[in-house]
């Protein structure tokens, strides 16, 4: 490993991709996010998580307004939030790219918590409109579920996408390597879709045709023609450290835990520099055709 911006850049060998199973067993899939699957969080993570929680809506604060004008320079960037949160948890990195000259473009989403194809769907037609409202494709973030999300619109459209930071996002074996704290709220939308909230993740978002569509878009290989950078913790409370190993990206190590990446110092720098690299390849400096 060496040092690399006051954090720690994972080089070496990482974990090949596994191919989803598709089959007609749908309860396999289903025992993968009921209660009590996921790995085992420790106590003293836990806590640090509520406090992370307490700590990025303290600094959350009042957004502020686009930059004057567009420079060149900088990348517009799409923000995607995790699950359950929205746009507003985004706010301090919102701030902050904002203040360093990047035009920011919201997802849109007030609560992470809709079927996958739908909220993808919604997230290629807002790529689409800023790409031809900028004339250049756009950088994305995303975090947690965002990620996921961001990496499956790279590789579904790259002729949008400058390039990809995801931050503590499940992007190997989700299934298996996200605590039981988040795995709860995922089964219970199911059950409320099935009671006629349509617009929740649906038990086909677990284990029917909507899962293995995603499942196989994580699974491609990333274009080897866009920056993929993926922002990793082994202090996340919530998501196992080597479900972030995505073997198609650049891993940078931060010491934060899975609420607390988003308004980190640590995180921004990480960004900052994956956005300059991003602007000095071709891709990002291209006119959209």
């Amino acid at each position: 490993m060496r040092r690399w911006l006051g954090c720690i850049r994972v080089d070496g060998d990482l974990p090949s991709r596994r191919m989803p199973v598709l089959n007609d067993e749908k309860e396999t899939n289903l025992a993968a996010v009921a209660p009590g699957a996921g790995f085992a969080v420790s106590p003293k993570l836990q806590v640090k998580e509520v406090f992370a929680l307490a700590h990025a809506i303290k600094y959350a604060g009042r957004p502020i307004r686009q930059p004057a004008r567009s420079d060149e320079a900088k990348v517009p960037v799409l923000i995607v939030p995790g699950i359950v949160v929205g746009d507003w948890f985004m706010t301090p990195l919102r701030r902050h790219l904002r203040r360093a000259g990047h035009v920011t473009i919201d997802s849109q989403i007030v609560s992470n918590i809709r079927c996958s194809d739908a909220a993808l769907e919604r997230l290629e037609r807002i790529l689409e409109a800023e790409v031809a409202k900028h004339g250049r494709p756009i950088a994305i973030v995303g975090y947690s579920r965002g990620g996921m999300f961001g990496r499956a619109l790279a590789t579904r459209r790259p002729d949008l996408v400058a390039g990809l930071i995801t931050l503590a996002s499940p992007l190997i074996d989700a299934a298996t390597a996200v605590s039981p704290v988040l795995l709860g709220p995922v089964g219970l939308m199911a059950r409320l879709n099935r009671t006629g909230s349509s617009q929740l993740m649906s038990d086909d978002c677990l284990n029917g045709e909507c899962y293995e569509r995603t499942a196989l878009e994580l699974a491609q290989k990333f274009p080897r023609d866009i920056p993929f950078t993926s922002v990793i913790s082994s202090e996340d409370g919530f998501v196992e450290r080597r479900a972030m190993l995505d073997p198609d990206a650049q891993h940078v190590e931060v010491r934060e835990g899975h609420l607390s990446i988003v308004a980190s110092k640590e995180t921004f720098r990480v960004i900052d520099a994956s956005l300059a690299e991003m602007h000095a390849t071709k891709r990002a400096r291209r006119v959209a055709s």
